[in-house]
Order: structure tokens, then C-alpha cells, then sequence
């Protein structure tokens, strides 16, 4: 592929996580910029979920596991950026988003969700990726439980 089409690849990939992120749940002002709040408007397809791993894995775009109180475990997909400085998020995911999350009991669909993002958040090379960008090591995936 040559650099052109790289660089207009990378900049659709990223024009459909934002967007992504914008139709998947509502955001409120907070502090002067937008914050995601746990209104949901609408669950990830199976189909967009696979787009999200493709893009993830074609555009070497860091991703890291976090936790709260309001929202439980979460998927954050960051952009590219330069060494030592961490880039702008492009989509926030909450596990219950996720497609192959809706089966069971609500911590049964918590787990499994942590199984599948953890193969995306704990392969070595996002490691080498949150390292690069000066992200603070991840836990275990266990951890996140």
C-alpha cells in the first residue's frame, strides 16, 4: 500500500471511530470538553466490533482497559501521536456495548467482554505501544474484574 493510501486508510479508520463513538452513547460538557456518560444509545453490531479490531490491528492504534464506579470495565482507542506523549481517545467502549457481552448474568458478560478486550489491550505489541506513548502500565486482566 503506498503512503498516500496508508495516510487516507488511517484517516477513515479514524473519521469512523469518532463517529463511532458519537452515535454509540450520549456525552454531556464537562470542565470544557465533552465527557461520555452511562447513557447508552445503542450497542456495537458484531460487525462494527470486528471493524474496531481490524482497524486496531491495521493502524497500530493503542488501547487500554480502564475501570470506574459509573461504568464498569471499558474499552479506550487512542489515536497515533508522537513518543512520550499520550494521544487524543477516539472511542470509549463499555463492556455491555460490546455484542458477544449480552449473554448471562451481568458479571458473566463483564468477564467474557474482559476476555475478548484483553487479547486486543494485553498482546506485546499494544504493551510496546502504551510504553511508546508513556501510558501507565496495565494490570492483569484479572485486575479489572
Amino acid at each position: 500500500m503506498s503512503t498516500d493510501a496508508r495516510a487516507e486508510s488511517f484517516c477513515q479508520a479514524v473519521s469512523f471511530l469518532k463517529k463511532l463513538d458519537r452515535q454509540i452513547h450520549h456525552y454531556h460538557p464537562s470542565m470544557g470538553h465533552s465527557r461520555a456518560c452511562n447513557e447508552i444509545f445503542r450497542d456495537l453490531t458484531a460487525e462494527e466490533w470486528s471493524q474496531i479490531v481490524h482497524i486496531i490491528k491495521e493502524h497500530d492504534l493503542p488501547c487500554r482497559l480502564i475501570t470506574s464506579n459509573a461504568y464498569g470495565l471499558s474499552l479506550v482507542v487512542h489515536s497515533r501521536g508522537i513518543e512520550g506523549v499520550r494521544p487524543p481517545a477516539l472511542l470509549l467502549v463499555f463492556y455491555a456495548q460490546i455484542p458477544f457481552a449480552r449473554v448471562g448474568k451481568r458479571a458473566g458478560n463483564q468477564e467474557h467482554a474482559l476476555r475478548r478486550m484483553s487479547r486486543l489491550t494485553h498482546c506485546g505489541h499494544n504493551r510496546e505501544l502504551l510504553d511508546f506513548y508513556g501510558f501507565q502500565r496495565q494490570m492483569p486482566p484479572e485486575h479489572y474484574l
